[in-house]
């Protein structure tokens, strides 16, 4: 498949116009003023390449407006419908094959619908002891086709309330669950699995991590320290180093550099050379334990009280086995783009960044960290929007040359010590 063709297709409005229209008109029907806008695309090298169009248009020629929310996913995926029992499309263009369905009709995902239907909802809460009432409303979070989805329903009696539905595959579901009595100590709580492929849990207190970062930078409010932040780490069973691992983002790095080039083709020969320093480096010196790691430790998955102390975790599907640093390298790449990301709240968090660097350099390789730092935001690259795509490229860059640096001056360990007239010399003022 010639995933750039296939991009420009799906970003073309003239291109995919024609597959769309013929995707949903039946025989016979006149659909009049057929408009269809990108929503989101997502590619991922190696799998479905999938795109969500908000699409208007009128039936018949004294017809109303008709709105609508239509799903495209390259391949053919009709069994996988037939099986779900979800209508589906399948046209192609150019020799692609396109399979098109109404959302929230996802052949992969076949609890999505109940999901998202307001009774449905309902019934699944009181099957668990939960009543609510007619002003629960579901809201869709994160939806990523074939993939996931989460969505939030909240209802009021008077009281605001709220619960999360993760929606996945029907054959990851039990895994999901694995990881959520695993994570209970930290993690949300769970409350439900009504079907295959969907999961219910409660609402964890407090506010996710960004918002106490936003208050550092506007108002200069305290941070917790790092070590505050891993201790949710350090509550992570043992028993989670017998599940099954998951590659860390810097092994994946072949993957992200595709998927970096697609956003930023002009920039092939730079992301090549950034990508083969962060894979260079990040398996710089020894290689630390395998522990307990969260998998997708960043601010939009940890909780903090309104004291700003981290309580809890969301998010928790690739709890598993792994290297600390790794997880340590998901916060600290996270954070490093916020600033570019949104400025008005995140434009002073740079101390920030640099103070947990550097405590996390106390006990893990500052090259290999900052190396993985810099796969992480590398991983990010694809997602951005407008300017984003380039500027993060240049943190990586900054972070990549920091590994580099650190490798040259032998900083290959924690708490690395140099001799200087006598004195002794932290990493960091060495770098």
């Amino acid at each position: 498949m010639n995933e750039a063709r296939v991009i420009e297709i799906l970003k073309s409005p003239d291109l995919i116009r024609e597959p769309l229209h013929t995707a949903i008109a039946t025989e016979g029907q006149l659909l009049l003023n057929f408009d269809a806008q990108l929503d989101r695309l997502h590619f991922r090298p190696n799998a479905a390449i999938t795109a969500g169009y908000a699409v208007t248009y009128q039936v018949g020629a004294s017809g109303d407006t008709v709105t609508d929310y239509l799903v495209l996913a390259t391949g053919d995926w009709r069994e996988k419908a037939q099986r779900a029992g979800t209508p589906l499309a399948y046209v192609q263009r150019d020799e692609i094959g396109l399979s098109i369905w109404r959302h929230p009709d996802d052949p992969e995902l076949p609890g999505l619908r109940g999901a998202c239907t307001p009774a449905t909802v309902a019934e699944w809460l009181s099957d668990c002891g939960i009543e609510t009432n007619e002003t629960l409303q579901p809201e869709i979070l994160v939806y990523r086709p074939t993939r996931r989805a989460v969505i939030r329903a909240t209802w009021r009696d008077p009281e605001p309330h709220a619960v999360y539905l993760k929606v996945v595959p029907e054959r990851k579901a039990t895994k999901i669950v694995q990881r959520h009595k695993l994570a209970s100590a930290i993690g949300p709580k769970l409350l439900a699995q009504p079907v295959q492929g969907v999961v219910i849990t409660a609402e964890n207190s407090g506010a996710p991590l960004s918002e106490r970062y936003s208050q550092f930078s506007r108002e200069g409010a305290p941070l917790p320290t790092l070590r505050e932040v891993e201790a949710l780490l350090d509550a992570l069973p043992s028993e989670t180093a017998a599940i099954e691992s998951r590659p860390s983002w810097t092994d994946s790095i072949a993957t992200y550099k595709r998927s970096a080039v697609q956003e930023l083709p002009s920039e092939g020969r730079r992301i090549a050379e950034l990508c083969a320093k962060v894979k260079e480096f990040a398996h710089a010196g020894t290689e630390p334990p395998t522990v307990p790691t969260h998998g997708d430790f960043y601010e939009a998955n940890i909780f903090a009280s309104a004291a700003g102390k981290p309580t809890s975790v969301i998010d928790i599907d690739n709890l598993g086995p792994g290297h600390r640093e790794d997880d340590l390298a998901c916060l600290l790449g996270h954070m490093a783009v916020l600033p570019s990301l949104s400025p008005a709240h995140y434009e002073n968090l740079g101390p920030a960044i640099e103070e947990w660097y550097w405590d996390a350099c106390e006990r893990h390789s500052p090259v290999r960290l900052a190396a993985r730092i810099a796969g992480v935001v590398i991983s990010l690259i694809s997602g951005a929007h407008g300017g984003n795509a380039r500027a993060w490229l240049e943190v990586a860059e900054q972070w990549a040359a920091r590994a580099e640096l650190a490798a040259t001056k032998n900083c290959l360990s924690p708490q690395v010590r140099l001799e200087e007239n006598d004195a002794q010399v932290s990493t960091k003022e060495v770098l």
